[in-house]
C-alpha cells in the first residue's frame, strides 16, 4: 500500500476528463511529515521541499510483481517485466514498499535503482514459536532464527549494505501480518527487530528506520517499543464495513491507535505518544462475492479512494497531523488462491496492466482498448462439504462444529450477526482440529475464516453458516 501525502481536488472536472497535468497542479501537501529516506548525509527539510515540487497521487505503493501464471515458489518475473511495472507506478507514486527478499528484490531493487524510486525493503517472515531472548549476542540471536527467517534477514541486510548512497531503500520493514497469523510471539517478533538494528549498528548504518507491520489490534507495548515508526494494516472490506462507511472506518482505526500509544505512554512508554503512525495497508478489492455489507467493484473501489482523501485531508487540517497511507495495491495478482473470491484483485491496475477505473478517473484517462488474452474468469469457490474438504463446519440445530483436516494447528476467528470478532486456537481431536460453538438461536448468522499451517500458513476465505 502507500503513503498518501498529497491531497486531490476530487470534484466533477475529474468526472469530465481534466488532465493528468491539471489534477497535480491542484495537489497539496496535508503538513511537513514524511517517511524519509534515512542516512547520515539526509536533510529532512530539503527532503520536504523536494516532495512539494513532486507531489504524485500516491507516496508509496505496495507492489507484487507477479503476473498471469507466476507465484511465488513457481515461476517468476523477469527483469524486463518488473522494469515495465516500475514504470507505471512511477508515474503515480516515487516509492514503493515489497514484502520479501530473494532474486525477485534484488531485480526489483535494480530495477527501482534505474528509475529511481525508493524502496520500502520488506523481510518475509514465517512461523517462529521459541521464546524471547535476553542475548544481544549477534551471534546466538542469528543462530537462534529458524533458517526461513535468518535467510530473509541476511538478504535484507546484505540489500542495505549495497545501498552505499543511502538513497534507495527509505526504511526497513521485518515481517508483515506474522501477529495476526499468530506465527510467533511479540517477544520473539521483537528479537528480530533488535537483531536488524543491532547488524544495521554494528556496520554502521543505524540509521535507517525499522519497523514490523501488523494489524492495527495486534501492536503492542512490547511491538512498539522495538520499532521506528508504527506500521499497520486495516482493511474496511475484510471487516465487512460498507463502502459509504469504509473511509472514517479507517480514520477511526488511526484515532483509536494513536489514543491507545498516549495511554500506553502515560503508564510507563516515553515517546509512544509522539511515535509515528504510518497506514501500511488499506484499499479495496474490484472483484468477488460481498464480505458481509462490503462490496468488490471498481466504483466502490474509487468511491473508496475519494472519500479516504478527503476524510484523511479533514482530519489533518483538524488535528495537525497528517495521515500517511501505504495504499494496497499497485497491480492485481490472480495466483492469490488463498484469500477468498477477492483476493486477487486490490491492484489500481488489472492483471494486464491496465489502469481500472479509479485511475482512469482521477488520471483523467481515456476507456482502454481490449487486451488479449483476456483476463481469466475467477471461479465462484464451492461450497465446503462437511468431512469431504480440508476445511469447513457442520451445522447442527444451535450447534456448530468447526474442522480443519490435516493441519500442524488452526485458528478459527468468527462472528456473530456481525459482532465482534473472536479468535480461538483449534483443539486437536484425533487428526482432525476442531471447535464446538453452542447456544446459537435459529437463523444466527455466522461469519467464519480458518488461519492454519500445512505445508504452509494459510488463510482461507470468509464465509458464512447459518444456524437452523
Amino acid at each position: 500500500m502507500l503513503l498518501w501525502r498529497c491531497g486531490l481536488a476530487v470534484d466533477s472536472s475529474v468526472d469530465s476528463g481534466v488532465s493528468c497535468m491539471n489534477i497535480f497542479s491542484r495537489m497539496f501537501l496535508f503538513s511537513t511529515f514524511l517517511l524519509w529516506g534515512c542516512g547520515p548525509e539526509h536533510d529532512k527539510g530539503s527532503e520536504l521541499k523536494k516532495a512539494r515540487t513532486t507531489a504524485k497521487l500516491f507516496d508509496v505503493m505496495d507492489y507484487s510483481p507477479y503476473r498471469h501464471g507466476q507465484a511465488p515458489g513457481g515461476a517468476e518475473p523477469t527483469l524486463s517485466e518488473i522494469r515495465e511495472d516500475l514504470a507505471l507506478i512511477k508515474q503515480i507514486s516515487p516509492e514503493i514498499r515489497i514484502y520479501g527478499m530473494g532474486p525477485v528484490a534484488d531485480n526489483i531493487l535494480l530495477a527501482a535503482k534505474e528509475l529511481g524510486l525508493g524502496v520500502h525493503l520488506g523481510a518475509w517472515l514465517s512461523y517462529d514459536g521459541r521464546a524471547g531472548m535476553s542475548t544481544a549476542d549477534l551471534e546466538d540471536m542469528s543462530a537462534s532464527m529458524t533458517p526461513a527467517n535468518r535467510e530473509q534477514i541476511n538478504w535484507l541486510l546484505a540489500a542495505v549494505t549495497k545501498d552505499s548512497q543511502k538513497t534507495l531503500i527509505k526504511s526497513l520493514i521485518v515481517g508483515s501480518e506474522t501477529q495476526y497469523r499468530r506465527e510467533m510471539s511479540d517477544e520473539r517478533l521483537a528479537d528480530h527487530l533488535r537483531f536488524v538494528r543491532a547488524s544495521l549498528k554494528a556496520s554502521g548504518l543505524a540509521s535507517y528506520e525499522v519497523t514490523t507491520a501488523q494489524i492495527y489490534a495486534d501492536y503492542s507495548p512490547t511491538l512498539v517499543e522495538n520499532v521506528d515508526y508504527v506500521l499497520y494494516h486495516v482493511h474496511p472490506l475484510w471487516e465487512q464495513v460498507k463502502v459509504e462507511e469504509a473511509a472514517a472506518a479507517v480514520i477511526r482505526s488511526w484515532k483509536d491507535l494513536r489514543s491507545k500509544l498516549q495511554v500506553w505512554d502515560r503508564q510507563g512508554h516515553p515517546g509512544f505518544a509522539t511515535k509515528p503512525l504510518v497506514i501500511g495497508e488499506t484499499g479495496w478489492a474490484t472483484e468477488g462475492q460481498a464480505i458481509g455489507a462490503a462490496v468488490p467493484s471498481e466504483e466502490n473501489q474509487y468511491r473508496f479512494l475519494v472519500d479516504l482523501q478527503k476524510q484523511a485531508q479533514a482530519y489533518t487540517q483538524e488535528s495537525g497531523e497528517v495521515m500517511s497511507i501505504m495504499y494496497f495495491d499497485a497491480f492485481d495478482e490472480d495466483w492469490k488462491k488463498d484469500e477468498g473470491s477477492v483476493g486477487n484483485s486490490w491492484g489500481l491496475y488489472d492483471i494486464q496492466r491496465q489502469p481500472k477505473l479509479a485511475l482512469r478517473k482521477l488520471l483523467g484517462l481515456p476507456e482502454p482498448k481490449p487486451v488479449n488474452p483476456e483476463r481469466p474468469e475467477v471461479p465462484s469457490p464451492s461450497p465446503v462439504l462437511p468431512g469431504t474438504k480440508l476445511f469447513g463446519v457442520e451445522v447442527s440445530g444451535g450447534t456448530m462444529t468447526f474442522f480443519v483436516q490435516k493441519a500442524k494447528w488452526a485458528d478459527l476467528h468468527y462472528r456473530i450477526n456481525g459482532g465482534a470478532q473472536q479468535n480461538i486456537r483449534m483443539q486437536a481431536k484425533g487428526e482432525v482440529l476442531s471447535f464446538e460453538l453452542n447456544g446459537l438461536r435459529a437463523l444466527d448468522r455466522v461469519s467464519y475464516f480458518f488461519t492454519y499451517e500445512s505445508d504452509a500458513v494459510k488463510d482461507s476465505p470468509w464465509t458464512d453458516a447459518t444456524a437452523q
